[in-house]
């Protein structure tokens, strides 16, 4: 009987292990596609000048020249 559980320990230790790494390699594999859209959004002039909002200005009449 111990035996079984010692074959079933090591069989639920080997598949945890395969499992952790199979999900660390689909992250990864994942990770990949988006640098590609980070490059693809960044180079991707209207989409960078649709993203920016120039800063507001309050101007005073009393400031500056004139």
């Amino acid at each position: 009987m111990s035996r079984i559980k010692a074959h079933l320990f090591v069989f639920a230790t080997i598949f945890l292990v395969v499992f952790v790494c199979f999900i660390c390699l689909v992250k990864n594999v994942y990770s990949l596609k988006n640098v590609n859209g980070c490059i693809e959004c960044h180079t991707d002039e209207k989409k960078i000048r649709s993203l920016y909002m120039p800063p507001k200005i309050n101007f005073k009449a009393e400031e500056g020249e004139g």
